[in-house]
């Protein structure tokens, strides 16, 4: 029991999992789903600095797609990374995932220090294990535009990490900072602030608006605001998912109901019927006869 104990105190094994599990996609060289138009056949990615300045005033998809882009996403520093990596490694896709898995490497560590402080040593390993290694990571591993989710990640628990409780100025600004390159890497990380009031409460029993702490949330505040108002001086659209083809808002909920109950949770889970695009006809319309 001491040895399982001492395991569960070191992050090499559940390092070790991640790499063991996610390296044999390294011999893939092969680009697929989105990679190929927004990196292989992305020219700002390929015009070296001339095309950085395009790549940081345009759109995720308005890069390759032009004005008929119908979904709009800002990701500047994700689009920085790609830009950094085809400048020093081109379009060799095993270095793409080599960095991916890196990035995934460093969620792994950064979520096992992030949980080891609040669980029990055994606990905090094996929720990392699970994590590292649960099947719903594929996507985010192997395609290299997964990336995203993977800085993301790692950009949300950096911030985490530095905005904790008794945090020194320093700590704070560099939280801030990281806060800031999520919001530019991917639109999940608007989420960030109600996520860390959750943990203020839950692991700490402190409310966000206490004195002392409310004055880091109305900051992380006026930076969304400012990324937002970018996306929209930028943008045609500040949001904007894709061509909107539901016939009604209930519609729409049903479908996404059933996507989550059956495409999502249970592969999620399993790994098995995991599907790389689920867009239509595979996911037809729910209706109030449906299951």
């Amino acid at each position: 029991m001491k040895r399982i104990a001492d395991a569960a105190k070191c992050p090499g094994s559940v390092l070790l999992l991640a790499l063991a599990v996610w390296a044999p996609l390294l011999v893939c060289r092969e680009m697929f789903h989105d990679d190929a138009a927004l990196i292989a056949e992305n020219f700002m990615l390929h015009d070296g600095w001339r095309g950085l300045w395009g790549l940081l005033t345009t759109g995720y998809w308005e890069a390759v797609q032009g004005p008929a882009a119908t979904v709009h996403y800002y990701r500047p520093f994700l689009m920085f990374t790609f830009w950094l990596q085809v400048m020093t490694t081109g379009d060799w896709v095993p270095a793409f995932r080599l960095a991916n898995l890196g990035l995934h490497a460093g969620v792994v560590l950064l979520l096992w220090d992030r949980l080891r402080s609040r669980l029990a040593p055994e606990a905090a390993a094996a929720a990392t294990a699970f994590f590292a290694a649960a099947p719903v990571h594929v996507e985010a591993v192997a395609a290299a535009t997964g990336r995203s989710e993977v800085l993301v990640a790692v950009l949300m628990l950096g911030a985490w990490r530095c905005l904790g409780s008794a945090a020194s100025r320093r700590r704070q600004a560099a939280g801030v900072l990281l806060y800031g390159l999520a919001l530019l890497t991917k639109e999940t990380a608007f989420l960030f602030p109600a996520l860390l009031a959750l943990s203020d409460w839950v692991f700490d029993s402190r409310r966000f608006w206490r004195p002392g702490r409310r004055g880091l949330y109305a900051i992380l505040l006026a930076v969304g605001a400012a990324v937002w108002t970018v996306r929209i001086a930028v943008l045609p659209e500040a949001v904007s998912g894709g061509v909107p083809y539901f016939s009604s808002k209930l519609t729409a909920a049903l479908t996404f109901g059933r996507f989550a109950a059956v495409h999502y949770l249970a592969p999620a889970l399993t790994g098995l019927g995991q599907c790389s695009d689920y867009s239509r006809p595979l996911i037809p319309d729910s209706g109030l006869g449906d299951w």
